[in-house]
């Protein structure tokens, strides 16, 4: 036996291995539903303005827990 040729037998393994995983997730990919791209920019906008009102980003509550709620007493 050679040194080292089981160590480049595991590596050709796991080499077989990550080029199994990778087809395995290409075919998934080919089997996604796509949406055209103005579509989906569309339901994102709609989503948006429909959901603005409670939008904390947009609306900030009246009530900030990080404020500080009183003055410095050495000023």
């Amino acid at each position: 036996m050679i040194p080292g040729e089981s160590s480049a037998a595991a590596s050709r393994q796991d080499e077989i291995e990550r080029k199994k995983n990778e087809v395995l997730m290409l075919k998934s990919c080919l089997n996604m539903k796509r949406l055209k791209l103005s579509l989906a920019i569309n339901d994102i906008k709609n989503y948006c303005f429909e959901h603005v009102d409670s939008d904390q980003l947009i609306n900030a509550s009246k009530d900030d827990p990080f404020k500080n709620k009183r003055k410095c007493s050495l000023l």
